[in-house]
């Protein structure tokens, strides 16, 4: 709770140029936590083992791998969004490269390509939607209008599925997740939005509001899932530990991933 009024301070407040370096800080921590997983050599702890190539993943090649992740957003800020095409291109060739000449192990080498590429995939390109929304009119408040909606979709969620959840929504990837829970995230979604709209006039019709809300609700729950599926597969609990009691970075973040893209592009058809 105490990071909500620092997160909207640097969201309303800040450039794109510094939100794109923000971007890039999550990126780059996020990465790594990928990395970590999709090796699962470290089980997300952060601790430092030898991946048998002269580095350990904490100083050498989670590094390495997490720096293109980290460096699209302030790309995208410098050149625009065109630049991603041959950015994955080059990305790909470099860190092929980079294997063929420094790694010894194959299994940890394609590990570790497949840890890059789903860092940038996964992670960077639809975070780096931030930079973009931001750059259109009123864009701090609808990086804003996302949060809130995603943040109380969550919370929601969270207590409707603890009092009256049943139904498991997907028993294998999220035990814990119910459609109870769900159905009351999105409900809860849907309030926020048009408490947001009320009191910061964002002009949106009663009917698009709700449909925006769903949708960004919607994606968030898939977002989440996803992350979920990631875990299950390299079985690890939490994607890191860097919030005490809470897990890693995209723990925190997961529901955003995708739902980002989709303001992004909401704006882009309004011809925001």
């Amino acid at each position: 709770m105490v990071l909500i009024p620092i997160v909207i301070i640097l969201v309303l407040c800040t450039t794109q140029f510094w939100i794109s370096l923000i971007i890039a800080v999550v990126a780059f921590i996020g990465a790594r936590e990928l990395l970590a997983m999709v090796s699962n050599r470290s089980g997300g702890d952060g601790s430092k083992r030898s991946d048998g190539d002269g580095f350990n993943d904490e100083g050498g090649w989670r590094f390495l791998g997490a720096l293109p992740a980290a460096v699209l957003p302030v790309f995208v800020y410098f050149s625009g969004f065109q630049i991603i095409l041959p950015y994955l291109t080059l990305t790909v060739f470099v860190c092929i490269i980079l294997r063929l000449r420094f790694g010894r192990d194959l299994t940890n080498s394609l590990n570790w390509l497949l840890g890059v590429l789903l860092s940038v995939f996964y992670l960077a390109i639809p975070l780096t939607a931030f930079v973009g929304i931001k750059g259109f009119e009123g864009g701090g408040y609808w990086i804003l209008f996302v949060l809130v909606i995603v943040w109380g979709n969550d919370t929601f969620a969270y207590y409707t599925g603890r009092l009256i959840g049943s139904t498991k929504l997907s028993p294998v990837i999220s035990p814990n997740k119910t459609y109870e829970g769900a159905i009351g995230g999105l409900v809860g979604g849907i309030v926020i939005a048009f408490l947001y709209n009320y009191f910061l006039s964002m002009g949106l019709g009663i009917f698009g509001l709700t449909i925006l809300a769903v949708v960004i609700g919607v994606i968030g729950i898939i977002g989440d899932l996803a992350e979920s599926l990631i875990k299950r597969a390299t079985g690890v609990k939490d994607s890191g530990k860097l919030i005490p009691g809470h897990g890693g970075l995209l723990d925190r973040i997961d529901s955003l991933i995708f739902t980002i893209p989709v303001i992004y592009y909401y704006l882009l058809w309004q011809g925001v």
